[in-house]
Formats: C-alpha cells, structure tokens, sequence
C-alpha cells in the first residue's frame, strides 16, 4: 500500500459521507470515507493510503480532470513483468508504486524521465490509514 501524508483542509459532511480536502506537498487532495472517521477535524494531520492498482499515470501536460487528484510525481525506475510492469514513482517525500501493462512501459518508458509525470487517483480510492 502506497502512502502520502495530508493535513485536513476542510470536511463535508452528509447522511454518513465524509468528503474530506486535505493538502500534500501543496497539492489538493479529495477523498470520501464513509462513517468510520466521523470524529476527523480540519488541520488533522492524515495518513492516506493507495493501493498500487489504483494509481494512473498521464504524460505530458497537467490533464483538466475534475473526477480524479493529480499529484505531479517523478519516475524513479520500472521494473518490467511479462503481462504487468511495475513504475516507481515519488511525490514528496513518498516513494509510490503503480502497476501498468507491460506493453505501455515498452510503448512509454522513455517518456517517463523527460516529460511530466502525473498520476491520477480517483478520490474513492483513497483510504485513510491513519489521523492524529
């Protein structure tokens, strides 16, 4: 599980949902919990997970996509399986794994060094691990 740590910038809550802004690395990040966290306050600081199946990357310029966080991230290596590879990524001081078919690493690798980086993470797909 891949992780990134937040600080609550601002919640929302209705009949049992929690939308919850929180900043990483000045990036904004949107992510719903259900119940379980009723009791986080804003400038609540946030362990947030993400599995590595969740994570997609897009190169080239920043995307308009309002549905998904974009996080603007540096390749750090890949390592190539027959079906799927592996791309390390980093945000900050987070160290992130996602998982690409190995036909896009081969289509793309070279890109990943010298373009943009980003990777998207639909906002139902993280779970907060930790508040303190």
């Amino acid at each position: 599980m891949n992780t990134i740590d937040a600080k609550v910038v601002s919640i929302r809550r209705y009949e049992g949902v929690s939308e919850i802004v929180s900043q990483a690395m000045e990036t904004r990040l949107l992510t719903y919990s259900i119940g379980v966290w009723e009791n986080i306050d804003e400038g609540a600081q946030l362990t947030l997970g993400i599995k590595s199946t969740d994570i997609s990357l897009h190169i080239g310029e920043a995307p308009e996509n309002p549905i998904s966080n974009i996080l603007p991230v540096i390749y750090e290596e890949s390592i190539a399986g027959r079906l799927l590879s592996i791309v390390k990524i980093r945000f900050g001081d987070s160290l992130m794994e996602t998982v690409v078919p190995s036909l896009w690493l081969e289509d793309f690798e070279e890109s990943l060094s010298i373009q943009n980086l980003y990777a998207l993470i639909n906002p139902h797909h993280i779970h907060i691990l930790e508040s303190r």
